[in-house]
């Protein structure tokens, strides 16, 4: 069994690898791509742009914050709740804002 953890473990290591960071070429195919390096190629102002209901990218990457957050404790033991509305509060940034979320989210 513990051999099984470890395989799982390490796979899922690898596609939030390629995710957030480097495209290894799991699915994504671009060799720059992954969430954080597109993430620094828009502005603050692109960050905070909303359209009708749609949430602005801001927004989307706080809520994401969030959820990592959460799951991260979720794995380690913690019993609280998430105040997922809470989560999708942030409407517009400034640049120095939109870089402290991108750090933070990292």
């Amino acid at each position: 069994m513990s051999e099984l953890v470890e395989t799982v473990k390490s796979n899922l290591l690898e596609l939030l690898i390629e995710t957030f960071e480097t495209p290894q070429g799991f699915y994504l195919d671009r060799p720059k791509g992954g969430l954080f390096t597109t993430l620094e190629s828009i502005s603050a102002g692109t960050a905070s742009s909303e359209s009708g209901t749609q949430r602005s990218i801001a927004a989307h990457v706080e809520h994401l914050r969030v959820y990592v957050a959460a799951l991260r404790g979720y794995m380690n033991g913690a019993t609280g709740k998430t105040d997922w509305i809470a989560s999708w509060a942030t409407h517009s940034v400034s640049s120095l804002e939109w870089n402290a979320l991108q750090s933070t989210l990292k």
